[in-house]
Order: structure tokens, then C-alpha cells, then sequence
């Protein structure tokens, strides 16, 4: 496995002493995607956390409160490269590249507030990836089970593994992870 997830093994306890989670070990290949399924919503997204902290070079992306609401896709990648000392046209190449990666290229002069869920997912995504993180945990527990929401987390998966990085992904239902997605591991 090289510079795949390898979330190494986690026990977690809850406050009254009943084990959550116990010896759970998932490893991701790189440029492959892992489903994450379980019952209990609270549990999967303790374990995203989890195995974010245990991660390092890993950006953790979900589904966020829109507080740049007003900007356009590209602008809001724009304002989270701010902090690289590259010229304009360096920050326009970059930011295309990501909304590329993430399969939003069509949609970088839409308003944030205008996208739907998935397609905010998939921007969250790409400002994650600024930093050029190999690894990436994607929590689409927020997404609801709808066939616009399935293409377009395909299309995210797609766009991720072209690039060789692996992805850990909890989504919402089993219907939501499509051809994608190589491997379901059950918790």
C-alpha cells in the first residue's frame, strides 16, 4: 500500500463505559475509495473523526455552514489560495485544477448559495484539497439518498482517484456509494 489511508487500529469508549467502536482497522490503497456503512450515524462520524486525527496529510471534508455564501465557486477557492504568493493568473490556474479534480467546472461562476448539497460537498472537497493533501476522508452522511446526489459523489470519487489519492468515504445510505466506490467495509 503506498500512500494509502491506513487509519490504524482504533478502540473508542463512550461516556458510560460501553465500547463504541472496538480494534477497527481500515486501510485505503492509493488512488482506490472505501465506503464506510454502519447503523449508528453518531458512531461513523465519531470514527471519521477519529481517523482524521490519526491521519496526517489528510483533509477532512463534509458538508459545511455556507458563510461565503456570496462568492462564486472559483472565488471562494481563490480566497482559501489567498495565502500563497503566486500571481493572479497562478491563483485562476489552481483554483480551474480543483474544480476540475472535483468535477465542478461548469459550476465556478455559480454562487455557493445557489448550489445543491452535493455539489457544496464537492466544493468543501476542493478546498480541502488546497494544500494538496494525498488523503482524503469525505463525511457525505449529510447528503440525502437521491440519484442527482449519487452522479455527482461518483463524479467526486472519479475525479479524486485520477489523481491517485485515496478516499474514505461515509455516506448517508448503502444506494449512495455507486461504481465508484471499490470496497465496502461494514463496521
Amino acid at each position: 500500500m503506498e500512500n494509502g489511508i491506513d487509519t490504524g487500529a482504533l478502540t473508542v469508549t463512550s461516556k458510560s463505559g460501553k465500547k463504541i467502536i472496538d480494534n477497527v482497522r481500515i486501510i485505503v490503497p492509493a488512488g482506490k475509495a472505501y465506503a464506510l456503512l454502519g447503523k449508528d450515524n453518531k458512531t461513523r462520524r465519531l470514527f471519521m473523526r477519529l481517523a482524521a486525527a490519526n491521519l496526517k496529510d489528510a483533509a477532512f471534508c463534509e458538508d459545511e455552514e455556507r458563510l461565503f455564501s456570496f462568492m462564486t465557486c472559483k472565488e471562494y477557492l481563490r480566497y482559501g489560495l489567498g495565502g500563497f504568493k503566486t500571481n493572479g493568473q497562478e491563483l485562476d490556474e489552481r483554483a480551474t485544477a480543483l474544480l476540475d479534480m472535483v468535477s465542478l467546472a461548469r459550476r465556478a461562476n455559480r454562487k455557493l448559495k445557489r448550489l445543491k448539497k452535493a455539489e457544496y460537498l464537492c466544493l468543501c472537497a476542493a478546498y480541502s484539497l488546497i494544500n494538496g493533501a494525498e488523503k482524503v476522508l469525505l463525511n457525505a452522511d449529510t447528503l440525502p439518498c437521491r440519484r442527482k446526489n449519487r452522479k455527482a459523489l461518483d463524479r467526486l470519487i472519479y475525479g479524486l482517484k485520477a489523481q491517485g489519492k485515496s478516499a474514505l468515504v461515509n455516506p448517508a445510505k448503502k444506494k449512495l456509494c455507486g461504481k465508484s466506490i471499490d470496497a465496502v467495509t461494514e463496521l
